[in-house]
């Protein structure tokens, strides 16, 4: 896969530009990891409600069996920013994973909320 402009890393996935549409950033699981955020994150999105989806960064395609990740992009929230309203289902208060998308701050990194552990276990035995 073609990938764009590097944006940032975290500690299982490396954030790049899409190529060709500056709407979207693709996110590479990193091989060393057997978590795979990716799937995870994909798995979340295809399963949640409609009322969890509005405060998560859509996923638009799962690529590779999990290698990528194509989402949409959003403006990265600031240090100042706080989560106000959210389900107890999240439990990613840490500013750095939310963005600011159509006007609505969603969370951008899903992949790690300990409290949907029924779907990383469905993933992860799925693999």
């Amino acid at each position: 896969m073609i990938l764009g402009k590097y944006i940032t890393e975290g500690r299982t996935r490396k954030i790049y530009a899409h190529p060709d549409n500056d709407e979207y950033i693709i996110k590479v699981h990193k091989s060393e990891w057997i978590y795979n955020s990716n799937k995870i994150e994909w798995r979340i999105w295809q399963t949640c409600n409609s009322e969890l989806r509005k405060l998560l960064v859509p996923c638009i395609h799962l690529v590779s069996n999990g290698k990528y990740l194509i989402m949409l992009r959003g403006v990265p929230a600031n240090e100042d920013y706080q989560p106000q309203i959210i389900p107890e289902i999240i439990d990613s208060q840490r500013w750095q994973n939310w963005v600011k998308l159509r006007g609505i701050y969603q969370l951008c990194d899903y992949g790690h909320i300990n409290s949907l552990k029924r779907l990383k276990k469905e993933v992860e035995e799925d693999e």
